[in-house]
């Protein structure tokens, strides 16, 4: 194909471009950048494709350091340019409203506090690798730039010896935590695995950080990373991290944010938003293990938080005490539910759903429950303009603050306040 030039870039991380009447997708193309183009393959309406030769570099373009599995979409791209792109992403949901440039994290590289690396016998040796993106194609990898660098070489330690003691049971997964305390590493596997007591003390020496050690057990081999069954290999079956001074005690199964830095600077700016008064009964909706709820609860009354996860509810109440706070409540139940709980003025509702979003019955109950302010966080900016749409009913919306959480990557994290009308 003829040189073409790159008109734009889309929020994916790849290039825009038009050959006559053909609408292409491009890896690893920018903006204003030509090329000679090979088509990859049709879609309906566009046509994927790949660089054969590039005849110039756009200012924007960043040193490629990795690109092995394709889960980065911004690995071209340097930093303030992939900002740019969130923060347009996010103003053309919004058109009518002002949205602030996003908060840029502290760090680009390894933030990431959470690994899980899928493995394989390669050559009679277990390796840690991904899979290429849109696939089950297994590929070797040696280090991530997204990974924390601490946690990376405590899985690589675990590995070493599992092959050093010629360990040929199956484990599907190989899955590490790190906090200010440690690190968690479970190894998940279909079986129970035979760990000698001697493996399990020199896995341990290898890595002397390491404070939980378990084996996580799945019942079938689905896309659901982590078991049903936990066996406790070493240590404690969690770990305890701090963020902005409350301590917070992490199980296996429970989500905790994976960039420290950046989620202080979210929670401090959502709370501060808030404008909390002392006598504020907060509700903190899909409250996870507490993060939300147990920061806000120095500033009001009362906390009323709701997670239908139980191990997140446990840990929530561990935290609880762990931290002498006794203005929080949580309720193990589904978000759309507590509302049959509440029988007092709500001042303040702090929402984190999942990617999903609010259900339709859940902002319903919302609606009529009518707190005085909403703070709502999401990881999907277009599932939350869905709910913030039917909030819009009695509700002016005041705030859009994206924030970057996932650097190198296409995701969003936004905070947007709304007043009762």
């Amino acid at each position: 194909m003829d040189k073409l030039k790159c008109s734009d870039i889309n929020i994916d991380g790849k290039g825009i471009v038009y050959d006559n009447d053909k609408l292409i997708y491009v890896d690893n193309l920018i903006t204003d950048e030509e090329a000679k183009i090979h088509l990859t393959s049709k879609k309906h309406k566009f046509y994927l494709g790949k660089v054969v030769e590039r005849f110039n570099d756009s200012p924007n373009r960043e040193k490629i350091k990795c690109n092995i599995c394709g889960g980065c979409d911004f690995y071209h791209l340097k930093y303030d340019f992939q900002l740019f792109l969130k923060t347009r992403e996010v103003k053309q949901l919004y058109p009518s409203y002002k949205v602030n440039e996003t908060i840029p994290s502290d760090d680009i590289y390894f933030y990431r506090n959470k690994v899980q690396s899928p493995l394989r016998y390669k050559n009679d040796l277990l390796v840690r690798g991904m899979y290429l993106e849109g696939s089950q194609k297994f590929v070797k990898v040696n280090k991530c730039y997204l990974e924390n660098e601490v946690l990376q070489k405590v899985i690589d330690n675990t590995l070493d010896v599992l092959n050093k003691n010629h360990f040929k049971e199956e484990i599907k997964t190989i899955y590490g935590r790190i906090s200010n305390e440690g690190v968690m590493i479970a190894l998940i596997s279909l079986k129970k695995l035979s760990l000698s007591s001697e493996l399990i003390k020199e896995i341990i020496q290898a890595s002397p950080n390491i404070i939980s050690l378990i084996n996580s057990v799945k019942s079938e081999d689905s896309n659901t990373i982590l078991g049903e069954e936990e066996y406790l290999l070493y240590g404690k079956d969690y770990i305890v991290d701090t963020l902005l001074d409350k301590k917070f005690k992490i199980s296996l199964h429970s989500f905790y944010q994976i960039n420290k830095k950046q989620i202080e600077k979210l929670y401090k700016y959502a709370i501060d938003i808030a404008e909390l008064q002392k006598d504020d009964v907060v509700l903190d909706c899909y409250s996870g293990i507490g993060t939300i709820g147990i920061l806000a609860s120095d500033y009001c009354r009362k906390v009323i938080g709701v997670e239908v996860v139980k191990s997140a509810v446990m840990n929530a109440l561990d935290n609880l005490k762990m931290n002498n706070i006794d203005n929080v409540y949580y309720f193990l139940n589904d978000a759309s539910k507590i509302f049959n709980n509440i029988d007092e003025q709500v001042d303040v509702c702090f929402l984190d759903p999942s990617r999903k979003g609010c259900s339709r019955e859940f902002i319903e109950h919302l609606l009529r429950l009518k707190p005085k302010k909403i703070v709502y966080i999401s990881c999907n900016v277009e599932t939350q303009k869905r709910d913030i749409d039917l909030l819009l009913k009695n509700y002016e919306l005041k705030t859009i603050q994206p924030f970057d959480l996932f650097p190198l990557t296409k995701h969003i994290e936004c905070v947007t306040v709304l007043y009762l009308k």
